[in-house]
């Protein structure tokens, strides 16, 4: 049951911080004049924000909840800072490639 619960944890907050985050890239090309609507755009958009959802998840995430373990722990800063440096590096080139 509380696999089930973690599970559904996960894709609930995928489904609903992924609304938000395209809904706001959008707004954002939108206010550039930026044409998203190419197929690219979408893949290149989506790795950025998986990217940013995985570093979301491993540092605050996971340590939400009753469950303690041992094997939990925090992404190095290193690890962290470079994830979401090739992610913002994706949103910044997405517009330009698409």
């Amino acid at each position: 049951m509380k696999f089930l619960f973690g599970i559904l944890r996960i894709v609930f907050m995928y489904i609903i911080l992924g609304g938000i985050f395209f809904k706001l890239i959008d707004f954002v090309y939108y206010i550039f004049g930026v044409s998203i609507h190419s197929n690219i755009f979408n893949w290149i958009t989506l790795i950025a924000f998986l990217m940013l959802y995985f570093v979301l998840y491993i540092n605050k995430v996971q340590f939400i909840g009753n469950e303690k373990t041992s094997r939990r722990k925090k992404l190095p800063i290193s690890i962290t800072a470079t994830i979401i440096s090739c992610s913002l590096f994706l949103l910044i080139i997405a517009p330009f490639v698409g």
